[in-house]
């Protein structure tokens, strides 16, 4: 598996935040988000860095700092099932987070199947991070605790034609361990998520929105009036403790 990074750090995010957690992050994504913390795991060309470039001048946004060609075989390792198995059972914890990335695109392969099942077995909590694009089969779906689908909205700069999959949604709004989390930073937002929430009758006590935010400053304002916005619909409200506590470090 092309593996990005595995750390030991708090889960950051979603009904789970501030949990210790044991982080196996991969490499490679099916979106391009111009805002995405984790562009090391997937910006290695250049025909999608103009993508990214065309979006963002399309949204009138500033260019995150962040924002260039990586190098594919610096940021990813090729790693077996073991040797990732020996990192995560290093760290005093039982929770292991699938991260990328898109860790989806990986659902099929022997080797992190072999790894979940393993850890699986030894009854280790596995929580899944995810875009909600991808619907495993029923094998994987059996090795995960809990789903965190994180669908992306317009404001995020990729097509509706690719971030938005009516079969995926119908498939994640069924299961009973999924959450779904959104990154707010507009009005036009919230109006998409409460499009979304009817269409595809997703459980409203299953919603959780985030403020969309790259550094402490922004992550406190757009938090407050969030927060408000959460209060008055019922959804619940999640904070980005990674941004918080270390900003833009890597690994944390």
């Amino acid at each position: 598996m092309k593996v990005s990074e595995i750390f030991y750090s708090i889960q950051g995010e979603g009904v789970n935040s501030g949990m210790p957690s044991v982080f196996l992050r991969l490499g490679m994504c099916n979106l391009h988000c111009w805002w995405c913390d984790t562009k090391y795991t997937w910006l290695f060309t250049k025909e999608r860095y103009e993508h990214v470039l065309e979006d963002i001048k399309r949204l009138g946004k500033q260019i995150p700092p962040d924002t260039r060609i990586y190098n594919r075989k610096k940021e990813l390792k090729e790693l077996s099932a073991e040797q990732v198995y020996e990192q995560i059972i290093d760290y005093q914890t039982k929770h292991l987070v699938l991260t990328g990335g898109e860790p989806m695109l990986y659902y099929k392969d022997t080797s992190l199947n072999n790894l979940l099942q393993r850890l699986h077995n030894e009854d280790r909590y596995i929580e899944i991070e995810t875009n909600g694009t991808i619907i495993p089969n029923n094998e994987f779906v059996d090795l995960i605790y809990q789903w965190n689908v994180s669908p992306k909205l317009d404001s995020s700069g990729n097509e509706q034609r690719i971030r938005e999959s009516s079969e995926a949604y119908n498939f994640y709004s069924k299961l009973p361990n999924a959450y779904f989390k959104f990154v707010i930073e507009s009005q036009e937002d919230l109006t998409e998520v409460l499009r979304l929430i009817e269409q595809y009758k997703l459980s409203k006590d299953k919603i959780i929105l985030m403020p969309q935010a790259i550094d402490r400053g922004t992550l406190k304002q757009r938090s407050k009036s969030l927060v408000e916005i959460c209060k008055e619909t019922g959804f619940m409200f999640s904070s980005r403790l990674q941004t918080e506590i270390w900003g833009s470090e890597r690994g944390r």
